[in-house]
């Protein structure tokens, strides 16, 4: 029975390898993993660069490499495998090449596990033959990451800042949104790697954060990663304020020294929230209470016909009061010229609400007139005289 098994097993041994397993020295068929050149040591999650090289003086039909998984390292292959024709002591060889990066996941002496080669043969009498090579392993020494509790911990070879804005976020007009838009491009990392979307509310704004976007491109000195973040953007009153600034730290390890790229502090306010914008408090007043005071007055108007001794308003005399409460555009434009300063509009404003209260332009205007008009003109009239001048012509108005 046990010589039957070990005939059995002899001819599989045989089926499956019709030429047999054939072993090869250096000279014939190399594989190792050669380190690109560090001025430090690296550190936790710095990215280390490796070629993985092989050297055959064999015909190769068909080969097919392994890398391990490692439990000290992640890594990515960079390129795919570039073959060339190579003199080497003397001999010409078949070189191939891959590039790859290993990230290390924790400090101390770690490995880089041997990466194996299952090569067939091409012999010259037209059988094939088998065999694997693999390469030596490596080891390297990790010190650990530059960060403090809490902190994003990000090597870098290379990083760049985009920070766009769809319109000026300081003059907006009311009720309007501003979209902004942060791409970080990093050499020497992976997308995981990246920091997350950092935090952007404010008691006076609200916020709408948009998905993140992250890519990896693979190039031969590394990969080079991307993220994009997106905000939207809505002042709740119009209160001027400033999104303060936002600094993304991460290690430079072509200079070994710890930086930061910063989203620069920006003001966010609805253009001209500083003057006095009644239009605006006017419309949304008639939309919320205007039903609310035709309602009132309507109770008022009965209890009026029906309690003895009490008259009604005429329309004049409740369009007199109400003028006195809300001032008409032209008296907006004349207190926006007196703040100003700006005779010439002064004049024109006030001329406007003068007109409209049936009174000609008389004394209150003689100081303006002769700044304007008079010999020597062009004279500039204090702003707490124009203050008061169109107070005096709201006032008789």
């Amino acid at each position: 029975m046990v010589t039957f098994l070990r005939l059995c097993v002899a001819l599989l041994a045989v089926w499956a390898s019709p030429a047999g397993a054939r072993t090869l020295s250096p000279l014939e068929a190399k594989l190792e993993v050669v380190l690109d050149p560090q001025a430090a040591a690296p550190r936790e999650r710095e990215m280390i660069l490796a070629t993985l090289r092989g050297t055959f003086d064999i015909e190769i039909a068909r080969y097919e490499i392994e890398v391990p998984r490692m439990p000290g390292f992640d890594w990515v292959q960079l390129t795919r495998d570039a073959w060339r024709a190579e003199r080497v002591d003397g001999r010409q060889v078949r070189v191939m090449e891959r590039r790859i990066a290993f990230f290390p996941r924790r400090t101390g002496s770690l490995t880089i596990l041997p990466v194996r080669d299952q090569l067939t043969i091409a012999e010259a009498d037209g059988g094939r033959s088998f065999t694997m090579i693999q390469s030596e392993p490596v080891t390297v020494a990790v010190e650990p990451a530059l960060a403090g509790p809490g902190e994003w911990w990000l090597p870098a070879k290379m990083i760049e800042l985009s920070d766009r804005w769809d319109k000026g976020p300081g003059e907006l007009e009311p009720g309007a949104t501003v979209v902004r838009r942060v791409t970080l491009w990093v050499l020497g990392a992976t997308a995981d790697m990246l920091p997350p979307q950092p935090p952007m509310r404010e008691p006076w704004l609200i916020t709408f954060v948009g998905s993140e976007q992250r890519t990896t491109e693979l190039t031969w000195g590394g990969p080079i990663s991307t993220v994009t973040w997106e905000w939207t953007f809505q002042p709740r009153t119009g209160e001027p304020g400033v999104l303060p600034k936002v600094e993304i730290p991460f290690f430079d390890t072509l200079d070994r020294q710890a930086h930061a790229v910063t989203l620069m502090a920006m003001p966010i306010a609805v253009a001209g929230f500083g003057e006095n914008r009644i239009e605006e408090w006017r419309e949304g007043f008639a939309r919320v209470w205007v039903p609310v005071l035709a309602a009132a007055l309507g109770a008022g108007l009965v209890l009026a016909v029906a309690l003895p001794g009490v008259r009604v308003s005429t329309v004049d005399e409740l369009r007199r009061r109400t003028s006195r409460l809300i001032p008409s555009r032209a008296e907006r434009a004349l207190m926006r010229a007196a703040r100003a300063g700006d005779l010439a509009a002064f004049r024109v404003a006030a001329a406007e609400v003068l007109r409209r209260a049936g009174r000609g332009g008389g004394s209150p205007l003689e100081p303006v007139d002769r700044a304007l008009f008079g010999p020597g003109s062009h004279r500039a009239v204090p702003r707490a005289d124009l203050l008061a001048i169109a107070r005096d012509i709201r006032r008789h108005a």
